[in-house]
């Protein structure tokens, strides 16, 4: 059962994201359909999107090491918290960007230690150096990739959604892409890896698909909200999904339960999730404004009305997400751009 092969399954990471080809109103999904409206009232929130505050700040400016913690860099919001390079504005460090200029819409974002993965929609699915100056050009791991949106790794091999097929290939380049078709009913976009398991997003269905590498379908996870659009796995076998009627959802994928727990409503229509430890991020689509925004809420709330703080605000599209030990990552799909900012 799939029970017990997930439990063998070794997770490491995951970001999924979606193709936004235009910017969105409200209810509206990230791919230009409408699949819905929002849940709620998207002006219950616990944190101004439109106010620019990114969260996580402090403006008291009294600290013990003798330092303005509103805005040293060296020491920002915390003596000692280094914004690594970036601005220091009311006790948060600026979002950093790492990559612009790309050749084409950035959708789909992952990340391992050493590089992130973006896909650009028709373009080619990108590889470069966290580390890397945003001048210094994205190396090609795949390239025409048509109709291609979210993207996942797991222990080196990173695999991305393109309509009716799923593609993998080895993250250091070193192997052409295999391609997995078993499915004739399905429109992919979000994607969750592991060791085993590819866990798929069907739009057509509003289902999540497990299946194993080359395999049939193993299992099919139904009950989300309307208009299925990014997927997450944390370590603890928990499925986050998003939608494009402002909801997310969360399954734990071992559960006997047929019913995904509803955890925050109230959004705009969303694009990308990713989840950590404590937090799970998702990305909401421009409002009525043009602005989108990054929301962090995290995991252990009880309140479906907590959209959470908002993490990122006033930007273009923001779409996939992805997460590391140190930083959030996204695309913007509006402005060609890869971000990051410190957690």
């Amino acid at each position: 059962m799939v029970a017990n092969l997930l439990r063998r399954s070794s997770f490491a990471l995951a970001a999924f994201t979606v193709l936004a080809l235009a910017r969105v109103q409200a209810g509206c999904s990230p791919f230009g359909a409408s699949d819905g409206t929002p849940s709620s009232d998207a002006s219950t929130t616990n944190s101004d999107a439109s106010s620019g505050s990114d969260g996580g700040g402090t403006t008291d400016a009294t600290s013990t090491c003798g330092a303005d913690l509103t805005s040293d860099p060296l020491n920002c919001g915390a003596c000692g918290k280094s914004c690594e390079g970036a601005a220091c504005t009311a006790g948060v460090c600026a979002p950093v960007l790492i990559a612009s200029q790309l050749p084409g819409k950035p959708v789909g974002i992952a990340v391992d230690d050493k590089e992130y993965f973006v896909v650009i929609d028709g373009v080619a699915v990108l590889r470069k150096a966290k580390d890397a100056a945003p001048s210094v050009s994205a190396t090609p791991l795949v390239a025409a990739q048509k109709g291609a949106a979210y993207i996942a790794i797991a222990a080196g091999k990173v695999c991305w959604t393109s309509s009716l097929h799923v593609e993998c290939a080895p993250s250091d380049g070193s192997a052409s892409p295999t391609e997995y078709t078993p499915f004739n009913t399905a429109t992919f976009r979000g994607i969750a890896t592991t060791l085993d398991l590819m866990y798929l997003a069907n739009t057509e269905q509003q289902e999540v698909l497990v299946v194993p590498y080359g395999k049939a379908t193993q299992a099919t996870l139904s009950g989300f909200a309307t208009g299925i659009e990014g997927l997450a796995l944390d370590a603890a076998e928990n499925l986050y999904i998003t939608t494009s009627s402002g909801v997310l959802n969360r399954r734990s994928v071992v559960s006997t339960k047929t019913v995904p727990e509803t955890v925050a409503k109230g959004y705009n229509a969303l694009a990308g999730v990713a989840v950590d430890e404590t937090y799970v991020y998702v990305a909401e689509q421009p409002d009525a404004a043009g602005r989108g925004t990054i929301w962090r809420r995290r995991k252990d709330s009880k309140d479906v009305a907590d959209r959470g703080e908002a993490f990122v605000s006033k930007q273009g599209t923001p779409t996939g997400l992805a997460v590391d030990a140190k930083y959030l990552y996204w695309t913007d799909a509006a402005t060609s751009e890869v971000w990051r900012k410190l957690k």
